[in-house]
């Protein structure tokens, strides 16, 4: 390690060389990382006098069709005894994961739900904790405190009246796992994370949670494929909830008829495969979300009413504005700070004004308000005193929300900016640091958070192998079009 480097040292044995990249580029602020590819190689790794925060260990690491992570529990446990062991796994059935805690293991992590944020924080609580599940704990049905969707991952932040009051209607909704539910509100409110809340509180919480993303997959002529199955015995992701969830993010993006297609599934839990007529019964709980109000979709004939009369239970999150003294704990979450009092050392007193006090969120919300505190974060390490101003704030809020309009746009120097986007958008490669600079653009930013949160969806399928190569290329090719439509059109 490098004389000062404060990361954290974690053993990463696992075979893919693609997930082993993937960690070490994801997590190289937070993490370092020594790679161990197979069995042979993990005595050099625990003999040579490097002390661990973690061992990262994949479930199978072979073809040999055991699972060769497990066999090697009592081995790590006896050399560095004091290090927690997760297990990783494309497998998320309640018996493997009960068999790895019995031998040992310190956490399990479901590879198929790879999210860098949550896995961050999960990593960190372990390490920080030196978090142990026993058996005993698993037997007693505390699943959440340590399942890959419990409440620390997913967890809906805040204490004023209004989120009390929603809690308590998600909370309602969890008890009852059987009945579908929309969850309507306005983008980046949090309807995905009310969704997941809602799994881990649900007598569900050990079964699949599957999201289904409507932008992202609604107009795919595999559409139906996707979600149902076919007749050549593919399950899609509605069998794959089997027992859990489906959930449904922003379901009026569906064109009407594909909305009839899901009417038998709100309805009656039943679903026909794609080049079949028999209709299947599946034991799933459904639920959908929108930023539009379907009733005004239903009227303009956008939306279909037998499908949204299908839908037994609605619940609408509030916007942020609504509930301002949320803004303070969501800061604190998205920061990773200790308490609320850190705040007031991160910020000062005009900045954390302006965010909790003076601007609207008219639009974006919580996402909004994430994006603007990451990169305030980043601007502060430049700032002489180590805090966050004003104007680290005023480039990244969108216009209309404060009345020094002016003085956002000022803040961005636009042909400097247009040529950098073009250099790294002519160099090819990831897509991340062109929504990254764009997303800096208030008159567009609505677009790109929602373009980048599509991206991330199909990124995510590809690295699960639900969507072929030649389909993702095919789709990041379209999305660099219309990304060079925005930088061409940056002014």
């Amino acid at each position: 390690m490098i004389e000062g480097d404060k990361r954290k040292r974690i053993l990463l044995i696992d075979d893919s060389r693609d997930f082993q990249s993937l960690m070490s580029i994801a997590f190289t602020d937070s993490f370092l990382f020594d790679s161990v590819y197979s069995p042979d190689e993990i005595d050099a790794a625990i003999t040579n006098g490097e002390q661990y925060d973690l061992v990262l260990l994949d479930l199978v690491l072979d073809n040999s069709g055991r699972y060769r992570g497990l066999e090697l529990i009592d081995k790590l446990k006896g050399s560095i005894p004091n290090t927690p062991i997760v297990i990783l796994s494309l497998e998320k059935e309640s018996n493997t994961i009960r068999e790895a805690i019995q031998t040992g293991a310190d956490d399990y992590m479901y590879k198929g739900d790879y999210d860098p944020e949550k896995w961050e924080n999960a990593i960190r609580y372990v390490i920080s904790t030196q978090h142990t599940l026993s058996t005993k704990q698993f037997e007693e049905e505390t699943i959440p405190e340590f399942y890959w969707h419990n409440w620390r991952r997913y967890p809906f932040i805040g204490k004023s009246d209004g989120t009390l009051k929603i809690k308590k209607e998600l909370l309602a909704i969890a008890d009852q796992p059987d009945i579908s539910l929309l969850i309507k509100g306005e983008m980046g409110v949090g309807k995905s994370i009310a969704a997941r809340f809602i799994h881990c509180n649900s007598k569900r919480r050990e079964f699949p949670f599957e999201e289904v993303s409507i932008p992202t997959i609604g107009k795919d002529h595999e559409f139906e494929n996707i979600v149902f199955g076919n007749n050549s015995g593919v399950n899609g992701k509605v069998k794959n909830a089997n027992k859990g969830i489906v959930f449904f993010r922003e379901i009026a993006e569906l064109d009407l008829n594909k909305q009839a297609r899901l009417i038998p599934l709100f309805r009656e839990n039943k679903i026909r495969r794609v080049g079949t007529y028999a209709e299947e019964q599946v034991d799933i709980q459904v639920i959908a979300s929108t930023s539009k109000d379907l009733e005004a979709e239903v009227k303009a004939n956008r939306f279909r009413s037998d499908l949204y009369y299908s839908i037994i239970s609605k619940v609408e999150i509030p916007p942020i504005r609504s509930r301002r003294e949320d803004i303070g704990d969501l800061l604190v979450h998205f920061l990773k700070l200790a308490s609320s009092d850190e705040l007031y050392a991160v910020f000062d007193d005009i900045a954390l004004n302006l965010l909790i006090h003076d601007y609207e969120w008219k639009q974006y919300n919580v996402r909004e308000l994430e994006n603007v505190a990451l990169n305030a974060m980043l601007r502060r390490k430049n700032n002489p005193d180590k805090r966050i101003h004003r104007e680290d704030i005023l480039s990244n809020l969108s216009t209309g929300g404060i009345s020094n309009e002016k003085e956002v746009i000022n803040t961005i120097d636009k042909d400097s900016k247009r040529k950098e986007m073009q250099q790294v958008f002519v160099s090819g490669g990831s897509l991340k640091p062109l929504f990254n600079m764009l997303v800096e653009y208030p008159n567009f930013r609505y677009e790109i958070i929602t373009l980048q949160a599509e991206f991330e969806d199909l990124e995510r399928d590809y690295r699960l192998g639900i969507v072929d190569y030649d389909k993702y290329m095919k789709y990041k090719n379209r999305m660099r079009v219309k990304l060079k439509f925005y930088i061409d059109n940056v002014d």
